[in-house]
């Protein structure tokens, strides 16, 4: 079997990685803009009108947490009005963040990410912060604070370390607050290691 010469095979090579870089820059699904105001409000009305019963249940934690899961599954099986996906993953973010159960909460913004050109990071940021104050439960709290971890890493890959420091700082606030003595000491050497790799 025969080779071409070493510097057509280098070109060679270059070309099929241009092709595929391209096939893939293709496949990658086209995120959508945040709907207008005006369409968000009109699918709200349609989901409130629809599930009526479960927003009323939602005034309470564990109804919220409900009516999160199914927005958040609701969501994921809307395929034709983008406007109705937004809002199930916006609304499942809300009740899920308000109920203290931040792994539905960060799933929506997952969801929505996957969809939509969100500030994922940042809106995750702010959702564990709801949950760290509105909620008095320290397992809610201490469920939040471990999720500060992963967000400071891809804060730091992404190279946003004034992201990264205040995620740090949300961490070692939810560590105390939750009273969780290993994961204080867990955050606080994050915060020293953001602020290192920053300075």
């Amino acid at each position: 079997m025969s080779f071409p010469p070493a510097r057509a095979r280098g070109t060679t090579a270059v070309l099929v990685l241009l092709v595929v870089s391209s096939a893939r820059a293709e496949d990658a699904p086209r995120l959508l803009d945040e709907p207008a105001a005006s369409a968000q409000k009109e699918a709200e009305a349609a989901l409130k009108n629809l599930l009526k019963a479960e927003y009323s249940a939602a005034k309470k934690a564990d109804g919220a947490q409900a009516l999160a899961k199914k927005l958040l599954q609701y969501g994921g099986a809307e395929k034709s009005n983008a406007g109705q996906r937004y809002v199930c993953f916006r609304e499942a973010r809300d009740f899920a963040a308000k109920a203290g159960d931040p792994k539905t909460a960060l799933a929506a913004i997952d969801a929505m990410a996957a969809s939509f050109k969100v500030d994922a990071l940042e809106m995750k940021r702010a959702t564990l912060d709801t949950t760290r104050r509105v909620t008095r439960s320290a397992t809610a709290v201490g469920a939040a604070a471990r999720e500060y971890a992963p967000l400071i890493d891809g804060a730091v890959a992404a190279d946003r370390y004034d992201l990264a420091a205040r995620l740090a700082a949300d961490f070692v606030s939810a560590a105390e607050k939750a009273k969780l003595d290993p994961l204080v000491a867990e955050a606080n050497a994050r915060k020293k290691e953001v602020r290192d790799i920053k300075a």
